[in-house]
């Protein structure tokens, strides 16, 4: 178990967290309001932008996770013993080593929280390890292509080439899931370790600061 009154440094995944939920609510506000703007009037620099903060979210809700497992782990096992062998881990070898050797529970790969983990840790690796690919007909056939060049030279705007809310909704729901994942881990954490607290040591409904709604997110995590 994780010892009481233990003292830490450089403890990160509070802030990784902070910085993952800043972002999704500040993508998911934008979303917000592109839904009421029409096609027609909407600029392609606002979707740009709300990309920006879902990849961010994404990206530090794996940090969150990784830097937490991490400290858990070191701080059952020692230090040296834990970062010396096990670090090089993926996030799921991580968790599994904690789960099992640690709090001796069987992890069941049927539960959210495993399920979450898995995605997490792939949507993770698409924007770290990203891969381009050929856009000689910018991801279109070529009858779409030349249909796409003679709407562009006549001024028109063909339909999809417009604006996708709903794909754009999917992705903010990975941002979102990335979120619940370290929710559901906490919430695991908690249930097999009585000294951890790992829920309100991460998600502090009652904290203020950072321009976090901590309140909004853990009503959306909780209710979904």
């Amino acid at each position: 178990m994780y010892p009481k009154h233990v003292a830490r440094s450089n403890c990160n995944f509070s802030a990784y967290l902070d910085i993952a939920i800043k972002h999704y609510q500040q993508a998911k506000n934008m979303f917000i309001i592109l839904k009421t703007i029409d096609n027609t009037e909407r600029d392609p620099s606002s979707e740009h932008q709300m990309y920006d903060e879902i990849y961010i979210s994404i990206v530090f809700s794996s940090m969150a996770v990784e830097s937490f497992l991490n400290d858990y782990a070191a701080t059952c096992l020692d230090d040296d013993f834990f970062y010396d062998n096990f670090d090089k881990l993926s996030v799921i070898s991580k968790f599994c080593l904690i789960s099992n050797f640690i709090l001796n529970v069987k992890v069941d790969k049927a539960k959210s929280y495993y399920f979450l983990l898995k995605e997490l840790e792939r949507e993770r690796n698409l924007l770290v390890h990203n891969k381009s690919k050929s856009a000689s007909h910018l991801g279109y056939t070529k009858d779409e292509y030349l249909e796409i060049k003679k709407q562009k030279e006549e001024g028109l705007l063909p339909e999809y080439l417009q604006i996708n809310l709903i794909e754009i909704k999917k992705d903010l729901l990975k941002a979102f899931k990335g979120i619940k994942c370290l929710y559901e881990i906490t919430l695991f954490f908690d249930k097999y370790d009585i000294n951890i607290w790992a829920n309100k040591r991460l998600f502090r409904p009652d904290c203020k600061g950072n321009d976090i709604d901590y309140n909004d997110i853990c009503n959306e995590l909780q209710s979904k």
